[in-house]
């Protein structure tokens, strides 16, 4: 009885260690199955936790993977440091740094900086004098040479609509419009319209 017993041990721990080979090898899919097949096999042995653990771990580096592929950094680099987070001692730990920094790599390279060229007011109802102070008091951030945020946009439409009816112009409403002036330059134009 002690044989059987020592052979499916070591069967248990042949599947395993095969799996783990394979999990650092690349080979997924071999990994994924050895292990399934450990817990199928021998569902009492004490390498099935460790064994769900890997194939959990195998999940999330191909998520994160998935994620890459479809351009989805930012959940690609949150799934693989999920993976290092959960799994420490998982083989795949090295691939999903590598991962995760390729992930980090290539949303940083989407990040495109845009800077605000100019800043068109002059059909705002306003003059410029008015606008300039309007603008230091309420602390819009909205100026030519600042880095472009849409938010901003919206807060000067905001400030300069509020301001024209708190002076009698009520119901009058300021259109935005940003186009681009060059490769990482945009032209922002806040309308009045009539």
């Amino acid at each position: 009885m002690e044989l059987i017993v020592s052979m499916f041990l070591v069967a248990a721990q042949v599947l395993f260690t095969t799996g783990v080979k394979d999990v650092e090898a690349g080979r997924l899919n071999r990994a994924r199955l050895a292990m399934q097949t450990l817990i199928r096999t021998y569902p009492e042995d004490p390498l099935v936790p460790d064994a769900r653990a890997q194939i959990e771990a195998i999940k999330l580096y191909e998520e994160g993977q998935e994620r890459m592929q479809q351009g989805r950094y930012d959940a690609a680099e949150f799934t693989f440091q999920t993976l290092l987070s959960v799994y420490p001692e998982s083989p795949l730990v090295k691939q999903a740094e590598e991962a995760m920094r390729a992930a980090a790599h290539a949303r940083e390279a989407l990040t495109v900086r845009l800077t605000v060229r100019s800043v068109d007011l002059t059909d705002v109802g306003l003059e410029a004098g008015e606008i300039q102070k309007l603008f230091t008091e309420r602390e819009v951030r909205l100026a030519a040479g600042k880095a472009f945020d849409p938010r901003d946009v919206e807060e000067a439409r905001a400030v300069v609509t509020a301001f024209r009816t708190e002076h009698g112009a009520a119901g009058s409403q300021i259109r935005t419009e940003a186009r681009m002036a060059g490769e990482h330059q945009v032209d922002v134009v806040l309308t009045r319209i009539k």
